[in-house]
């Protein structure tokens, strides 16, 4: 396990050579209209009632009926960290149109490869990072649960890369919280909460996943 956070992690990422996308690859996602280009969403502040006992790493938040903002709209996140300093996650079902060779040609690693770039989330789209489902702990990577791990590092995943597309996802951006901002948002009924799986992350179609989920918790409700 690294001894940094997730949260601070995600932070490195940003500065990593791995993780920048070229500005026209950032530019090509505006204008597909695939990430809404429009001011940071800013909640009102959590009231302080009961907060959720169900929040973790390794949760699903499945986005509401209620929830209109479009860049979260009939989305499903991937909760990669959670603590009193907030919580981060990826959206795990807004493929784009773009493969990681044309967003990274930098990088040689990938040239010829069919990995799809996803929509991470609206903080920080030029930023890149990876999750990756494997048995054994890898260097340079942070469990999230089970099998499934979270990465900044093109070290991490050279050991993967090319065996099994369907190991590894590639996100732009991501979804952040400030301190119990997360907790008030689903005490509001903006999101659901789900323990996560792999199969949901890496085998189901992105098309799928909200819908597939919702019917979950209408049978458990």
């Amino acid at each position: 396990m690294l001894k940094m956070g997730l949260t601070a992690m995600i932070a490195v990422m940003l500065s990593a050579f791995f993780a920048v996308l070229t500005p026209l690859t950032a530019n090509a996602l505006y204008n597909n209209g695939q990430f809404a280009k429009v001011n940071p969403y800013k909640p009102p502040p959590p009231h302080p009632g009961n907060f959720p006992a169900a929040l973790s790493a390794g949760k699903f938040l499945i986005a509401s009926r209620t929830l209109k903002d479009p860049r979260f709209a009939q989305t499903v996140i991937l909760i990669l960290d959670y603590g009193q300093g907030g919580a981060t996650g990826v959206i795990i079902n807004r493929p784009t149109n773009i493969k990681l060779s044309d967003a990274l040609p930098h990088a040689a690693e990938f040239h010829g490869l069919s990995y799809t770039v996803y929509i991470g989330g609206p903080v920080m789209p030029n930023g890149m990072t990876a999750l990756i489902r494997s048995s054994e702990q890898i260097h340079g990577a942070a469990r999230v649960f089970g099998d499934v791990h979270v990465s900044p590092s093109l070290d991490a995943i050279k050991g993967i890369i090319g065996k099994n597309t369907r190991t590894l996802r590639f996100f732009a951006g991501y979804a952040g919280w400030g301190p119990r901002q997360l907790d008030g948002e689903v005490a509001r009924g903006g999101w659901h909460v789900l323990p996560a799986d792999a199969e949901t992350v890496f085998t189901m179609s992105p098309a799928e996943v909200w819908s597939r989920l919702m019917l979950i918790l209408n049978a458990t409700n």
